[in-house]
């Protein structure tokens, strides 16, 4: 792969989590008019009492650009959004994610209940995936996100590990977990051109994850 070719992933990489990315003073102009579709959980065959703190939440976003950067995985291109589920006292399921663009102007860390993260009406398809943390681990991902939610933590335009005040989708799940395991190798990366990225395939593909459920609405499963 060329220098110029490479440019181009990266391009699509920094604009992948952003959805539909649009000029500042374009956005509160153009932003489209969204009609939640109605989603229940349950209806799923996993109760959503189920779901840990922790958990691995990934979805095939609506959107062009969704479409190219499943491309950019390196080994699988089933998924082009990641979150991580943060459950309440009261037995809710939150899902803290890296998103800009019109769906998020301020382009900061985003909090959406699991139903909507996972709606029809955002994604294409989606699936949970498990990791194998400790109880105390669980706890200090709880922590650390709200920490970085209250802190107004703001999305990577630049698509740059090396800075941790800002993050993009899959590297702020990355950098959590690494973080509340205090393990380095916990998670792999991938790299192309001596460029080292997070991909989304990354987070689930490797020896920590168990699979918990997947739905994909463009087919009957």
């Amino acid at each position: 792969m060329n220098k110029h070719l490479l440019l181009f992933w990266l391009g699509i990489a920094m604009y992948s989590c952003s959805e539909q990315n649009l000029d500042t003073n374009q956005r509160e102009l153009t932003r489209p008019k969204i009609v939640f579709v109605p989603f229940s959980w349950p209806t799923l065959h996993f109760p959503l009492t189920a779901i840990r703190t922790g958990d691995l939440v990934l979805r095939h976003s609506e959107g062009f650009s969704s479409d190219i950067f499943k491309g950019a995985n390196r080994r699988e291109t089933l998924y082009s959004h990641a979150g991580i589920a943060i459950k309440n006292t009261d037995g809710s399921v939150d899902v803290y994610h890296m998103l800009g663009g019109v769906d998020n102007p301020r382009f900061n860390l985003k909090r959406d209940s699991v139903q909507a993260f996972v709606s029809p009406t955002f994604a294409k398809s989606f699936a949970l995936y498990r990791y194998d943390l400790s109880d105390n681990e669980r706890l200090y991902v709880d922590s650390l996100v709200r920490y970085l939610y209250r802190s107004n933590l703001q999305f990577d335009m630049n698509f740059d590990l090396k800075t941790d005040n800002k993050m993009y989708c899959s590297e702020f799940v990355y950098k959590v977990i690494l973080l509340s395991t205090k393990k380095k190798e916990y998670l792999p990366l991938s790299e192309r051109n001596g460029k080292r990225f997070v991909g989304v395939d990354d987070l689930y593909l490797n020896d920590h994850t168990t699979i918990l459920i997947k739905k994909n609405y463009e087919k009957s499963n």
